[in-house]
């Protein structure tokens, strides 16, 4: 009796297993799958479906419930053991021109995942905004994407994912998956979001990259829509690419479009106490070029970028302005950036965020703004960038006053190569009504047209404080028209552009030949100044202010530039103990 009660407990639970699943495909010799076509799966209501990979699945899905899709199984009694191994299930939907390869369409808040399956096949067509890898413009829920590859789709907008306008709250997750080489005529080759109930979370070993567009060509956000992305790499020989990465635009925003109060949140850390993300890569954009503004990001009407321990680098607008960056004008609150450090542990200690080796072939090489838009940038390096004007940062006061830029604790180096192909007039430059607030900064080793400045300002409104500019014989500053003047406790390669800053071309870096502006421990620039109001931590995490008693004060125990001297400290040298 005891052994029959066992074995029926047996049966139940194995019967019950057997129904929480069921298999699609055919794999003769190796077991008997449950069905021959996705669709039917989908259509019998069933809760999780594995699909073969020995096959090409031709089909256009419809889904309107909850259910889990996984592919990556060889045969149907792996299906059965769920063992999945080789290639990812194909799905490919080019047998029906202008429709989705998957569509999905619920307005009961479905969960609906992907495991290991490749979405092609998508063709726009004349009708309107036909295609799509994925299409959820009319459902609301979750849709997750995990292991997947979604490519060569094309549509009018949303290649590879489209969500436009839906009914309540939505949330799309794609972990360790690429949305790769697809097409569109028009807006988000990647992916495309436009309503403020979707969230867009880009997460793990994932990548948007070589997709096309007008406008944004990775992805394109708008209307509110909220993006975060915790991918990337260091970029480094052998290592995965992973970020936004390698998109095309022949109008705006190669890597990324954001309008109408998009949201982009880009964290290259940790986060959630610890249990989501990583601190050994950064939120990497890359690689993008855009025939006009913005070759990594553009941003306008209202749109915000929050990005902590980013690697923005090698972005270009072969046309325009803004190669990293391009912020414009907005029809009422303006775009707004923050772009720093996490001050924590993370993948390139010293340098957490950096934006690097950017071009525009216009004005602002990493970063461009007009339109009352508003910048902090903290503890960032941003090096080797081009333009022809502002090859770090240009703030106009185009389409609206009132521009402006708060620097705190940068290091701007090797930016310009004196007009050598770009014209490189000015590292950072402000024309008309604008304000730049340049707090504990060292600009140094950069090179500008020799007929120019470091600086340059017409009719603008300058604070600069406890910095150091240092750029062998370069002019440091350059002004036109009437502007509004705040300087204090400056070190300068010449003063005659600054007369009340100190002049030397012997600041004390410890190795300013490999880029390292750290203060040697006999340089000057060490407890030189009063506190300006800065943030309290420099890029190595150190907290300003610290007095060295081995060197005499100057105006007080803050030292001049972004570095803050820890190197005579018998405990600390840059944050190691």
């Amino acid at each position: 009796m005891f052994r029959v009660t066992i074995t029926s407990i047996f049966l139940i639970i194995f019967s019950s297993q057997v129904q929480a699943w069921k298999s699609v495909g055919s794999s003769p010799g190796f077991g008997t799958c449950n069905f021959s076509t996705i669709q039917a799966a989908i259509s019998a209501g069933e809760s999780e479906i594995r699909v073969l990979n020995n096959q090409i699945f031709n089909e256009n899905l419809s889904i309107s419930g909850s259910v889990d899709i996984k592919g990556g199984y060889s045969s149907c009694l792996s299906a059965q053991l769920n063992i999945t191994s080789g290639p990812k299930t194909t799905i490919d939907g080019s047998s029906v021109p202008g429709a989705a390869t998957i569509q999905v369409s619920s307005t009961n808040s479905p969960l609906i995942r992907f495991y290991n399956l490749y979405i092609t096949g998508a063709e726009d067509t004349q009708f309107e905004n036909g295609g799509h890898g994925i299409d959820i413009n009319n459902s609301n829920g979750n849709v997750e994407i995990y292991d997947s590859l979604i490519s060569d789709n094309g549509a009018e907008d949303g290649g590879g994912i489209y969500s436009g306008n839906p009914p309540g709250s939505l949330t799309v997750l794609l972990k360790d998956s690429s949305v790769f080489g697809n097409t569109v005529s028009n807006r988000g080759g990647g992916i495309f979001c436009g309503n403020a109930n979707t969230n867009v979370l880009i997460y793990g070993n994932s990548l948007v990259g070589e997709n096309s567009a007008v406008d944004g060509g990775g992805i394109y956000a708008t209307n509110g829509c909220y993006v975060e992305i915790n991918s990337g790499s260091d970029l480094q020989p052998g290592s995965d690419l992973k970020g936004i990465i390698g998109n095309t635009a022949s109008g705006n925003g190669a890597g990324i479009y954001l309008d109408l109060a998009a949201y982009l949140s880009l964290f290259g850390n940790t986060y959630g106490g610890g249990q989501y993300g990583n601190n050994t890569e950064p939120v990497t954009i890359a690689d993008n070029i855009s025939s006009n503004n913005g070759g990594g990001i553009y941003a306008i009407n209202s749109s915000t970028i929050d990005g902590s321990d980013v690697y923005i680098t090698n972005n270009v607008s072969s046309s325009g302005k803004g190669g990293a960056i391009y912020m414009g004008n907005s029809t009422t609150t303006p775009v707004t950036a923050s772009i720093s450090d996490s001050e924590s542990q993370c993948w390139n200690p010293g340098k957490c965020s950096i934006i690097s080796n950017n071009h525009a072939s216009s004005n602002g090489g990493a970063i461009y703004m007009e339109g009352s838009s508003e910048l902090t940038l903290r503890n960032t390096h941003v090096s080797g960038n081009r333009a022809t004007f502002g090859t770090a940062l240009y703030v106009s006061s185009i389409n609206g006053s009132g521009t402006s830029a708060h620097l705190d604790g940068n290091y701007f180096y090797d930016n310009g190569n004196d007009g050598s192909g770009f014209g490189d007039s000015f590292v950072i430059r402000g024309n008309g009504n604008v304000d730049i607030t340049i707090l504990h900064n060292t600009i140094a080793g950069n090179d500008a047209d020799d007929s120019r400045a470091i600086i340059g300002i017409i009719g603008s409104n300058l604070i600069l404080k406890n910095s150091i500019i240092s750029n062998g014989t370069e002019t440091v500053l350059e002004q036109n028209g009437t502007n509004t003047l705040n300087f204090s406790c400056l070190i300068v390669n010449e003063n005659i552009s600054i007369p009340s800053a100190t002049s030397s071309n012997d600041i004390g870096f410890v190795n300013s030949a490999n880029d390292d502006y750290h203060l040697n421990s006999d340089s000057f620039a060490i407890d030189f100044c009063a506190s300006a109001a800065s943030n309290n931590k420099d890029a190595d995490v150190e907290y300003r202010g610290w007095d060295d008693e081995t060197v005499p004060d100057f105006l007080g125990t803050y030292d001049a530039g972004a570095d803050e001297s820890y190197i005579n400290d018998i405990i600390f040298k840059n944050s190691f103990e």
